[in-house]
């Protein structure tokens, strides 16, 4: 009666009740595929002990935590997106993992995949939990395993609000896959995931790699925009359409009912002669009135506006009043008009609020689609609680959130430009395959091909990482575009209704050193094209040590920034003019798998900003130098004349960039690895796949009349001045100034923004891997 003296009586009952309903539901499942569940004392290893009486190897379970945490601490990269946010350490969690009690730190969520991945086999897990009874946990880290599987089952209870208890009470269980393998399982103590669920997840809320590694937890649903419904498109009521049609139909059941006909008559000794009456044509025509119809109603109407009625012949025994009656009915529409239905006045405040919010055309796509795309930081629930306050502040009647979102998604064609990356294809395809249960050989062929090349991008990262480490004069970077980050930012209301300025951050990632750096401009200094990417390049490898001698670049495969000629153009050049410099590669992740180390950078910067308000780009600055409190990160503005046209000196100094010294077609779309050296300064070298040898490309410089010098080669800025913003961007943060949101020691800059007439607001370039931009 220990817990009843902590607890009322209720809350145990209650617990207890909960805990034994999971347990049964846990037993049926386990049953239901033959399995049954055995106790292992909790000691500290029970979930370690469970796995390795399940092992051929028969490892004791010490052994197998130790190898746990080694295969963790020599997979680092892979096994660092699991942590909570960028300022975990991985080194400090292993060490805690290491410990035989120690269950509750950042990486022990991640077990079951680790142990997925160290012995080479499939994890199942069945749980209580009715969202997600089955999970089932396949190696990541290597393209073959046995067919052996590891099955354990997890016990979810009930959460109740104690301060002397734990979140939740998990009871983790193994049982074989036959009835001849010993059975074992565990309770140790862990959070889990309760029954109801407290904190469900917002329309805006992305889960993380963490969030998918807790088995525990199955993935929210997002909440989606309602489509407006098309009965004409439904199935069932295309078929009863066929059905009143006599036309030819399957049925509910698959049954196939053959189409109405004519019938061929037989009434040769009716003494009403009617076949004598109708021709074969006129019987046509009434058949095909009859059917042309399409409705039974007025298939119904359409007999009895042709029946006759009568009066029988006869001499009936009473003499009555009336011989018939026969009611007429005519329904009355507006006796049954929804009463509760919402006033046009209401409906007419929500459009207005609707179109308060500014919004912008798509950038990629607009010559394809009207859509009008709100700010990223917007959803339609933190739209209605804006509507809300509004209300209340004038004193308005304020209607429910399904009505407003109803409006919003049948009436206006807008969404919210949440910046897409990594979103694998091809993964997603195989994936649909294999849960619709279909066997396509070539859609098989193509995932492997591309796991390989996954895991063969990773390989070569890490490599490269290790080389970095132990040689200075080595440098292996990445580097990738953040978000736009929208200046000011702030949770104040009045913001989310104003246009605001954006700003740009390339982040760049040392691999040996753990160094970032950042380059950030606005958008009156430049934009997010290749020009500024291949900018930015160009001045972090001339920012480089005298000692540094090859460099090693790794990013996504986005044609329009990182992958293309005018940055090997900007590459070819900085190799020649930085003496110190000999080689540098450009290496490119696999499509869809491009999570790097920069990425842990704007995790940082996008949890400081949380904590502050920005009001003009400059103070960007400081919040993102502080974003990591140890070695923080290095930030270099950008200004218009920084920006340097590699473009022009792309097309006006090299040619021949479209086909190798073989004479055949050089697929950008395919490379996975650019190099550049400074012994042959005209050469481009490339690759298709990491393991395969090098192919040339021999890039002309071209001039008129003579040979023009290497060293002689120069680049002009590419842009003369600032560039303009909108007009009715800069009247709604000169709006911001004057209601007092935007400091006013903050106001000059904004006076100071260009502006051009007729200038529209667009998306920024997109930082997605596109498969349909172009190249150039």
């Amino acid at each position: 009666m220990k817990i009843a003296e902590q607890e009322s009586l209720s809350e145990y009952r209650k617990r207890h009740d909960i805990n034994r309903n999971h347990s049964k539901r846990l037993d049926v499942l386990l049953k239901s595929n033959a399995l049954c569940r055995q106790h292992v004392p909790a000691v500290g290893n029970c979930f370690f002990e469970a796995v390795s009486r399940q092992t051929t190897e028969k490892i004791d379970a010490i052994t197998l935590r130790q190898l746990l945490c080694n295969h963790i601490e020599e997979n680092a990269n892979y096994y660092g997106e699991f942590l909570n946010s960028a300022e975990d350490n991985l080194c400090n969690e292993i060490e805690l993992l290491r410990q035989e009690d120690s269950w509750q730190n950042n990486l022990s969520d991640t077990m079951p995949l680790a142990i997925a991945n160290l012995l080479a086999v499939t994890v199942k897990i069945y749980s209580s939990n009715p969202d997600q009874p089955v999970v089932v946990i396949t190696p990541s880290l290597t393209e073959t395993y046995e067919k052996q599987e590891i099955t354990l089952a997890y016990l979810c209870g009930l959460q109740l609000e104690s301060e002397n208890e734990l979140e939740i009470c998990d009871d983790l269980d193994c049982q074989p896959s036959t009835a001849d393998i010993t059975i074992e399982y565990s309770n140790e103590n862990t959070s889990g995931t309760p029954s109801k669920v407290q904190n469900p997840l917002r329309d805006d809320e992305i889960i993380t790699p963490r969030k998918q590694a807790k088995y525990q937890s199955p993935k929210k649903r997002r909440l989606t925009r309602k489509k407006i419904a098309n009965p004409e498109s439904w199935k069932k009521n295309i078929r009863k359409i066929k059905c009143q049609s006599g036309m030819e139909y399957v049925s509910d059941t698959g049954k196939t009912v053959k189409a109405r006909s004519i019938k061929k008559h037989a009434c040769s000794k009716c003494r009403f002669r009617c076949a004598d009456k109708l021709s074969e044509d006129e019987r046509l025509a009434l058949f095909n009135n009859y059917w042309n119809l399409k409705s039974y109603e007025r298939q119904r109407d359409y007999i009895s506006s042709r029946v006759l009625e009568r009066n029988s012949i006869g001499s009936p025994s009473k003499k009555r009043s009336r011989s018939k009656t026969i009611p007429v009915l005519f329904p009355i529409k507006e006796e049954n008009t929804v009463h509760n239905r919402t006033p046009t006045e209401d409906l007419n405040i929500i459009r207005a609020h609707i179109e308060a919010f500014p919004v912008v055309e798509s950038h990629y796509t607009r010559k394809d689609t009207n859509r009008k795309y709100l700010d990223s930081d917007l959803t339609i629930r933190k739209m209605y609680d804006l509507y809300k306050d509004e209300c209340h502040d004038q004193q308005k009647r304020c209607v429910k959130e399904h009505v407003y979102r109803n409006i919003f998604c049948s009436e206006y064609n807008m969404s919210f430009h949440k910046p897409k990356k990594d979103q694998c294809l091809i993964c997603h395809n195989y994936n649909t395959m294999i849960e619709t249960g279909n066997t396509d050989e070539a859609v098989k062929r193509i995932y492997t091909e591309h796991q390989q090349r996954k895991v063969r991008g990773r390989e070569e990262k890490q490599i490269d990482k290790e080389i970095a480490k132990k040689d200075k004069s080595y440098q292996a970077v990445t580097f990738d575009l953040e978000a736009v980050l929208p200046t000011p930012c702030s949770l104040v209301s009045q913001v989310y209704y104003k246009r605001k300025l954006s700003c740009y951050n390339l982040s760049f990632y040392s691999l040996g050193d753990n160094k970032g750096t950042c380059y950030l401009w606005n958008e009156t200094e430049g934009e997010r094209g290749s020009c500024e990417v291949a900018s930015c390049l160009h001045k972090y490898i001339t920012s480089l040590p005298p000692y540094v001698r090859h460099i090693s670049f790794y990013s996504d495969n986005c044609m329009g920034q990182n992958r293309n000629k005018f940055v090997a153009a900007a590459l070819l050049y900085s190799v020649k003019v930085n003496k110190h410099i000999n080689i540098i590669d450009q290496k490119y992740l696999e499509t869809g798998h491009t999570h790097m180390e920069c990425d842990s950078m704007h995790a940082a910067i996008e949890h400081a900003k949380r904590k502050t308000n920005i009001y003009i780009p400059s103070q960007w600055d400081t919040v993102i130098h502080m974003a990591r409190r140890n070695n923080p990160y290095v930030v270099i503005p950008l200004k218009y004349w920084d920006i340097l046209d590699f473009k022009s000196l792309q097309k006006e100094n090299y040619k021949n960039m479209e086909q190798n010294k073989k004479g055949e077609k050089v697929r950008w779309r395919e490379i996975k690895q650019l190099q550049f050296r400074k012994e042959t300064p005209n050469i481009i070298y490339y690759k298709y796949s990491f393991r395969e040898e090098f192919n040339e490309i021999a890039c002309k410089v071209v001039t008129r009349g003579r040979q023009k010098l290497v060293d002689n080669l120069a680049v002009s800025s590419k842009y003369k001045e600032r560039l303009p913003i909108t007009e009715a961007k800069k009247a709604d943060l000169l709006s911001l100034c004057q209601s007092g949101i935007i400091p006013a020691d903050c106001v000059q800059f904004y006076k100071s923004l260009p502006t051009k007439k007729g200038k529209k607001d667009r998306l920024p370039e997109p930082d997605v891997e596109e498969q349909d931009q172009d190249s150039d």
